[in-house]
């Protein structure tokens, strides 16, 4: 009786799912029950065709994956992995099609009865995919969203930081997260930014366009429908309004979730924030050899310390983003090496590159330099000035208080313009119709630089340099790194050993060697992460809050151009304020007597781009030799210890004090950094150098009451 009943009920499932797939006139449930014997359809299955290069499948029953075959029959709850040369095609047995890109994993979940007919689901762990439906609802989910369809065709993309993109050529189409959800349709596109942001809607670009159409050929017809369905450059702009002012910290809480309490700003990766600190002994001495260094812009706080013999050493601190090695993208002029002084009222901001092209300018989205910019009058008839943009992609012009402009970008080959004005945010969308070239007419009745161009750029310009992914050149340890090294808790020390004196006192989780020991080893940036991800075994949550970050510039302080540091004749530097950036570009000189003070900008070599630090600052601490030894010096910086400091952001000095008082239970924390009454001093959004000098160092202005300021470093 129990296996009669069971029989009936799986006959009757297969019954109407075959109705609903096939939509058989003839079904009828009040037909007899069929014999016991008689044959019943295969399982929800995939069946994977169209191989190229190498795909790798596992089962259920699986434990590993193993190399696909033609014709493989992938079971629900297998998963398809395409690797790096890889791309394949899954046809389900409902009828869907899906094509797999490359660097993709995807699972094949289950396919039920719903409302609208029969509805897959499938998960995406990471990658891209192209969905043709043949009926019903199809669902995608990934760890940042649910996507869905109901119509027929839908791509879905989820990048290795967690933004996932959908496009919706044909049909209904939904991207969700637990902040809310949109529908769109024909020729649509929604993106997830972050997961505390809700999906952004918009029209699709004429990239995406094209890769449906080169993956898809039977979508030929339909992607040329719906491209001259929406004419270019036609998209309605959303209204646009100057970005509120932000301010973070310093309590834990105070901090979105995702952001960097180093930085005040958000991180690609919100559960790199789990891990501790790394901390690399980066070498700056013999300088044909060290410089330019690689990674030091990616470091949210670089410490320079003197380590005696009248030579510097930084301390280059990693946390939250890694470091990765990227193309340097340049347009057909010439690349900006030098800032543009404010003379009148500024005009201007970014050429950016738009790699997951939502039309909005995302974290560690690049610069592109050597844009051509054109400024015409109001008309659009006369032309008034041109630039170019620095490596960072920054440009501007100096304009007439109560005139109207506009602004014209040359576009180069292989680069497209990306949507406009997608967002109300003005700072982070793009203003550039594609269309034109051009921005709509601009007032300048104030210093305006919110004027962004975001560019599709040709994958081909965007394969890795050849750079090795390393940080460094890596030099020995020194005892004074061990007072910042203990501020961060879990934190240790990446270096190329240390005098025998000196390792004693260190706490080093990896040394690192080169086959040249005068310019020092590298460490690959894998390796770095991987230090951090065996550090943070048994250890709690990181917590490196303590400081506060606003946009706002304080009041209060002195006008600041330009900052020189002279440690000793061969080793000075130079940091220039760039209004354009609202940062400070680094200059060093080559450390020979004849270019002795001979400034040049200095470069991060793993990106070739201008080394820009958002916030510097110069900071007195006692200097001590250790048994009177001039190359062994310790920082007098313990708990409890604090001191004076200068800080350098906005074009503005302010007199800052730092204090390295501990936590309640009297845990080591971050040091703190604060007005002349105790009270948290604002860093600026960004990156943080510090200059570390002895008691006693001057500090002033030279010319006296100009915007030029001067340290000389007194050894102890």
């Amino acid at each position: 009786m129990i296996t009669t009943v069971q029989n009936f009920k799986s006959w009757l499932k297969i019954t109407i799912l075959v109705c609903l797939v096939l939509s058989l006139p003839a079904c009828n449930l009040d037909s007899p029950i069929p014999d016991e014997t008689a044959p019943t359809l295969d399982p929800f299955h995939a069946t994977i065709i169209e191989l190229q290069g190498d795909v790798r499948t596992r089962q259920p029953y699986q434990n590993e994956f193993s190399p696909a075959e033609p014709g493989m029959r992938l079971e629900v709850e297998g998963l398809i992995r395409t690797m790096l040369d890889g791309r394949a095609r899954l046809d389900l047995s409902s009828g869907t099609t899906i094509r797999i890109a490359p660097s993709t994993t995807v699972q094949i979940l289950d396919n039920q009865i719903s409302q609208y007919g029969l509805s897959t689901r499938l998960r995406l762990e990471l990658g891209k995919l192209w969905i043709i439906l043949n009926g019903g609802t199809l669902e995608v989910e990934t760890p940042s969203g649910l996507a869905s369809v109901r119509g027929s065709y839908m791509s879905v993309e989820l990048l290795a930081d967690g933004e996932i993109t959908i496009t919706c050529l044909e049909g209904n189409c939904r991207l969700g997260n637990s902040t809310g959800e949109v529908n769109i349709t024909n020729g649509q596109t929604a993106t997830i930014t972050s997961p505390q942001i809700s999906p952004i809607a918009g029209a699709m670009s004429p990239g995406q366009f094209d890769e449906w159409q080169q993956e898809n050929p039977e979508a030929k017809d339909l992607v040329e429908e719906q491209r001259n369905a929406q004419p270019e450059g036609t998209e309605t702009p959303l209204p646009q309004t100057p970005a509120e002012p932000a301010s973070y910290g310093p309590d834990p809480e105070d901090f979105p979730e995702g952001f960097n309490p180093l930085t005040g700003q958000p991180t690609n990766n919100p559960s790199n924030l789990n891990l501790p600190a790394i901390h690399v002994a980066v070498s700056h001495f013999p300088a044909a050899a060290s410089r330019p260094q690689f990674g030091l812009s990616f470091s949210p706080i670089v410490y320079e310390i003197s380590i005696g013999d009248g030579q510097t050493r930084f301390l280059a601190t990693y946390f939250g983003d890694f470091p990765y090695p990227d193309a340097t993208l340049t347009g057909d002029c010439e690349v900006r090496t030098e800032p543009i002084q404010q003379t009148g009222v500024l005009l201007g901001n970014r050429v950016w590159a738009d790699l997951d092209e939502n039309g909005l300018l995302d974290h560690l989205e690049p610069g592109i330099g050597g844009i051509c910019v054109q400024l015409f009058d109001g008309t659009g008839s006369n032309l008034l000035q041109t630039t170019t943009t620095d490596s960072n992609g920054f440009f501007a012009f100096n304009v007439t208080e109560g005139g109207t402009y506009l602004l014209e970008f040359i576009k180069p080959d292989k680069m497209e313009f990306t949507l406009q004005d997608v967002d109300t945010n003005d700072s982070v969308d793009s203003d550039i119709d594609p269309a034109t070239r051009q921005t709509t007419v601009i007032g300048s009745d104030r210093l305006d630089l919110t004027w962004d161009a975001g560019m599709l750029v040709d994958p081909a310009l965007l394969e890795i340099p050849l750079v090795d992914p390393v940080i460094g050149p890596v030099r020995s340890g020194r005892i004074a790194f061990m007072p910042i090294v203990d501020f961060f808790q879990g934190s240790c020390l990446v270096q190329a050993g240390a005098d025998k004196q000196v390792a004693k006192e260190l706490r080093v989780c990896a040394n690192v060697f080169g086959p040249d020991a005068g310019a020092g080893a590298t460490i690959d940036i894998s390796r770095l992460e991987a230090i951090a991800r065996e550090n943070s075994s048994g250890q709690h949550t990181v917590d490196y809050s303590g400081n506060t970050f606003t946009e706002i510039p304080p009041a209060g302080g002195q006008s600041a151009n330009d900052l020189r540091l002279f440690y000793s004749y061969l080793d000075q530097s130079k940091w220039v304020y760039d209004p354009i950036s609202g940062s400070w570009l680094r200059y060093v000189d080559d450390s020979t007597k004849a270019n002795a003070g001979v400034f040049h900008p200095d470069v991060d070599r793993l990106n070739g781009r201008r080394l820009h630090f958002e916030n510097v600052m110069v900071m007195f601490v006692e200097h001590q030799l250790v048994d009177n030894n001039p190359r062994i010096i310790d920082l007098v910086m313990d708990i409890g210890e604090r001191g004076d400091a200068y800080l350098f952001r906005d074009g503005m000095m302010y007199p800052i004090k730092w204090n390295t008082e501990g936590g309640i239970d009297g845990r080591r924390t971050v040091m703190k950094f604060q007005d002349q009454n105790g009270n948290p001093f604002p860093l600026k959004p960004g990156h943080t150098w510090i200059h570390i000098v002895n008691l006693g160092s001057s500090f002033y202005q030279e010319p006296e009451g100009s915007s030029s300021w001067v340290s000389r470093f007194y050894a102890p």
